[in-house]
């Protein structure tokens, strides 16, 4: 029994291994175990329960493996059973078919002894029927022979020239080789007669224009073949052909077959459609291109001809001439060709709508494809867009590029990169119409908005800036159109030119970088007619309009165009944009586009796509606000300065003041200035959303409980004032010299005010700008003036219900102090008798016009 374990252990590899492990005996399923000492060890640490539970278990799996055993056994035991089946029926059949190999053999004894009598039987009848058919053969070839001179003339009659020159080179051979029979000799005399006539008639053929290409080449190619020299026509006489002349005769013809099927296609691409038209070149053109180049290597080229070199190297040469020729005759047809696929394919009308669809499948339809395959084309464009016709007509072309081969005509990859030039050029014509048209929307949209401000129109929203975010998020949801339509032919394109796919992305980002610059120009030439990037001719002209962007005129607007010109990077002038001269000069409307501006910039900041140059053209942006800010600046300080140049000077009495000296007021012209000044500051506030709308220091009605302190003797403006009273006195004529030094001096080293600073977009910033320039304006026109003593009063009070009014409008007053103490030092200079009014008098005008424009602004409001 140990023996018969050992055995089984060592069949199954499962023998006890030589490192036992103690610590494993008490484990039923280890190779350790020990009965002995599983026992012990249940005996001693179960109860009685715990044992009966065990012995219970054990009991179980022990009738579990016996009947697994015993499965096993009874299944071990009907295969062996097949096993013995299996064998027995094999050695059976193996009998049968030695039995039947055995009988074969025998037949094909009997089949071989059969062949050896029947060959021995016929043997004398076989060598009797192949004379027979050698004179049968004979027989036909003397009737051929024969029949030459009439097949020649049937042949050359049903035009088969092809046919009449086979028949005449299997019948030379042997009438050269039996020229002594004189029957053959006049057979040979007539044919040759025959075939020069032939040769004649070919020679006339290939100068006809209309002649097909495969009977050209034909005729050209039998024509070479009975050329002198050759050994069809030995007795032929000399001098009757020229090789060079077929040459030059084979280029001509086929100079003229191209020029011809190139404009033919031009003729029918009405009817053909874009994809027909150049799947129809290309087979005209390339194919044929193609079949005339092997055509002439097979007959100029291989060093056969009129005349056969005997020295290899002059075979070299005459084959290196030929090969040059035909390259010369090529390249200009490609070219031809090349030229005339891409002035089609750059074409304005490539980019096609619906209904060119349903022309294409009624085209599939005539041409006979079913309507599935009709289906199925129409659904593959559809899904590719406005640019599907065009995509199918670039595959046709690059697929023909491809599959033609020149040989040594062209240098290796000449054509695919022809085609691969052509497509890009396309692509990029694609791209660049697609964002032209976005330019021609955008300039729409723009000049729409600066009209309605012309006109006067109602607007929707009375923030600027809310109809700025409206604007543009039409013109984002046509770049996102036009980005939509454009991804769908560069991922096409970039499975069709798989180099090309980085090369679309650059044009994409730079077609984007230069469609924002182009966007910041189109904001400043709506508002500018003599802007340096505006490419509409107009009435000024591109001549007026340099000289104008040089700084040349002398009206606000030239000025303008100016300093634009100067400020703006060499990159955005390049940038050029068809946007008309509008009439009329309307601030609101800067004010829009200066928030456009503004919007675009956060859009380049956000946008999904790829801008070459992002932070650049944040910059540009930034830049383009800020001078059309300007722009607003200027324009609303023109217009509100307009009348102070021509009353600074006037009397109370000479403006229509009533009551003479005793009713002194502010004059309207001064307060239309403030009032205009809060108007401009409301409208940015709309924008920028200031917590104030007129002023960041003080509001105009919180003004009045601080009027004494702030006019009173004891402010800084007022002691500067008088602190200049005396010294602008002019009590005697002897000190004019002396005053007028001194004034020199003061100017010299007066504060110098900067005009045009950086216009942000707040009430604040505005403001100040307006103010600089407004009083600048009003210190020139008083510069200019002379005053009385009545004007140079009524001036005064003037400046101090301007200076009252300074701290509602701006925070820093430093600027407009010095301005406004620059302007009244001046009208003191330019008045005869200058005598101050009373500060009570002063203060009187300017708080009653500070509550006049307060009442009308609740009023308005």
């Amino acid at each position: 029994m140990d023996r018969m374990k050992t055995l089984l252990e060592s069949y199954y590899g499962v023998g006890s291994s030589g490192d036992e492990d103690p610590s494993l005996a008490t484990n039923l399923d280890s190779a350790s175990f020990d009965r002995e000492s599983y026992v012990k060890d249940r005996l001693e640490k179960s109860s009685f329960a715990e044992l009966l539970r065990t012995d219970d278990s054990l009991v179980h799996e022990v009738r579990t493996l016996d009947a697994d055993v015993q499965l096993l056994v009874y299944d071990n035991y009907s295969k062996f059973i097949g096993a013995t089946d299996t064998i027995r029926s094999m050695k059976d059949k193996i009998n049968e078919i030695e039995s039947e190999v055995d009988a074969l053999a025998s037949r094909v004894d009997n089949v071989h002894g059969t062949t050896l009598e029947l060959n021995e039987r016929m043997r004398p009848k076989r060598s009797r029927i192949e004379k027979l058919v050698r004179l049968q053969g004979l027989i036909q070839k003397l009737n051929f022979l024969f029949e030459l001179p009439l097949r020649l003339r049937q042949c050359i009659e049903m035009d088969a020239a092809g046919q009449a020159v086979r028949y005449y080179q299997r019948a030379v051979p042997i009438l050269q080789k039996h020229a002594e029979v004189a029957s053959f000799a006049a057979i040979q005399k007539e044919s040759e007669e025959i075939i020069l006539q032939l040769r004649e008639n070919l020679r006339e053929k290939i100068n006809q224009p209309s002649l097909s290409f495969d009977s050209f080449n034909e005729s050209l190619s039998l024509l070479i073949e009975l050329s002198e020299g050759s050994d069809l026509l030995p007795s032929a006489p000399s001098g009757s052909l020229d090789k060079e002349a077929l040459r030059d005769a084979f280029f001509a013809w086929h100079e003229h077959h191209f020029d011809a099927q190139i404009k033919r296609a031009l003729e029918l691409q009405a009817n053909l459609g874009l994809e027909g038209f150049v799947s129809e070149l290309c087979v005209r053109v390339l194919d044929d291109l193609q079949s005339a180049c092997e055509t002439y290597k097979r007959l100029f080229a291989d060093g056969t001809g009129l005349t056969t070199p005997s020295e290899e190297e002059e075979v070299r040469a005459a084959r290196e001439d030929a090969a040059l020729q035909l390259r010369a005759f090529a390249k200009p047809v490609l070219s031809r060709f090349l030229n005339t696929v891409r002035s089609r394919l750059v074409a304005d009308d490539v980019m096609y709508g619906g209904e060119i669809h349903a022309k294409e499948i009624g085209r599939d339809a005539a041409e006979g494809k079913s309507t599935r395959e009709s289906e199925l084309n129409a659904t593959q464009r559809s899904e590719a867009g406005q640019f599907g016709v065009l995509l199918g007509a670039l595959d046709a072309f690059v697929r023909h590029m491809h599959e033609t081969d020149l040989g040594e005509v062209v240098r290796a990859g000449f054509l695919q990169d022809r085609s691969t030039e052509v497509a890009e050029h396309v692509i990029r014509n694609q791209v660049v119409l697609a964002f032209d048209e976005l330019h021609a929307d955008v300039n729409k949209r723009l000049i729409a908005m600066y009209d309605a401000h012309v006109h006067k129109e109602e607007m929707q929203h009375a923030s600027p800036m809310v109809r700025a975010k409206e604007l543009a998020i039409e013109i984002e949801s046509d770049i996102a159109q036009t980005m939509m339509d454009l991804d769908g032919l560069l991922r096409a394109c970039s499975d069709l030119l798989a180099d090309m796919s980085a090369i679309f992305d650059n044009l994409i980002k730079f077609q984007l970088r230069s469609w924002v610059l182009g966007l910041a120009n189109a904001l400043e030439c709506v508002c500018d007619p003599f802007h340096p990037a505006r490419r509409s001719q107009g009435e000024h002209g591109r001549i007026a309009l340099s000289l104008h962007a040089l700084g040349d005129g002398k009206s606000s607007s030239s000025s303008t165009s100016s300093r634009q010109a100067q400020g703006m990077a060499p990159e955005r002038s390049k940038i050029l944009v068809d946007v008309p001269v509008r009439a009329g000069d309307e601030p609101n409307a800067l004010l829009d586009l200066a928030c456009l501006a503004l919007q675009f910039r956060l859009y380049v900041r956000r946008c999904p796509y790829s801008i070459a140059g992002a932070p650049e053209l944040m910059n540009e942006l930034d830049a383009t606000k800020e001078r059309l800010l300007l722009a607003f600046v200027e324009a609303n300080a023109n217009l509100l300065s307009k009348d102070l140049g021509a009353s600074v000077a006037l009397a109370p009495e000479e403006v229509g003041s009533e009551g003479g000296f005793g009713a002194w007021s502010v004059r309207p012209s001064i307060v239309a200035v403030v009032e205009g000044i809060h108007r401009c500051c409301k409208q940015v506030s709309l924008c920028s959303q200031d917590d104030h709308l007129l002023g960041p220091a003080k509001k105009l009605n919180e003004a009045e409980a601080d009027d004494e302190p702030s006019l009173g003797a004891g402010t800084a403006f007022d002691a500067d004032m008088r602190a200049h009273s005396g010294r602008f006195m002019r009590s005697s004529t002897g000190n004019r010299v002396t005053a007028s030094v001194q004034k020199d001096i003061e100017r010299m080293f007066s504060r110098r005010v900067t005009l045009y600073e950086h216009v942000q977009l707040t009430a604040d910033s505005v403001a100040l700008n307006l103010l600089k320039v407004i009083l600048k304006t009003l210190f020139e026109a008083t510069r200019e003036s002379t005053f009385s003593r009545e004007a140079f009063q009524q001036f005064e009070i003037d400046l101090y219900f301007l200076r009252s009014v300074v701290p509602t409008l701006v925070e820093d007053v430093e600027v407009p102090s010095t301005q406004l103490t620059q302007v009244m030092a001046a009208s003191r200079d330019r008045c005869v008798d200058p005598e101050p009014l009373s500060q009570d008098v002063i203060d009187r005008a300017c708080r009653a016009s500070r509550a006049a424009m307060r009442e009308h602004q609740e009023a308005s409001s």
